[in-house]
């Protein structure tokens, strides 16, 4: 009987011993899940402020883009400008052309006329 109780005895250690390891890893389990639960929320609370960064970035990169197009098309227009500016200058150089030659082929045409109405008077 008593080798009964000792070996029951013993076995009732080792299964509260066994229990004691179980409940230690759950704790540990519970532990990490509790551990890891807090970290997720720690992120899930970072996450908007992420999502409102990530935001202002995508803006800013639009508006950087929407600046760089506006860049081009005023270098553009400058760059057209100023050619417009030379053909100006070379239509204005012909026109003052055209008009010293109508002037002299004017005055031409005048003296032309005087003297052939000067040979018919004579």
């Amino acid at each position: 009987m008593k080798l009964l109780l000792g070996q029951s005895g013993t076995c009732m250690a080792d299964d509260l011993w066994y229990f004691v390891a179980q409940a230690f890893a759950l704790m540990v389990a519970v532990a990490n899940w509790v551990c890891r639960s807090g970290i997720k929320e720690a992120l899930l609370k970072t996450l908007p402020y992420v999502a409102a960064s990530l935001r202002e970035e995508l803006c800013d990169s639009e508006e950087k883009s929407q600046i760089e197009r506006l860049e081009n098309q005023v270098t553009s227009l400058t760059q057209e400008k100023g050619v417009l500016a030379s053909k100006s200058v070379s239509f204005q150089h012909q026109l003052a052309r055209a008009l010293v030659d109508g002037v002299v082929s004017l005055g031409s045409l005048q003296w032309m006329l005087e003297k052939r109405g000067g040979l018919s008077d004579g």
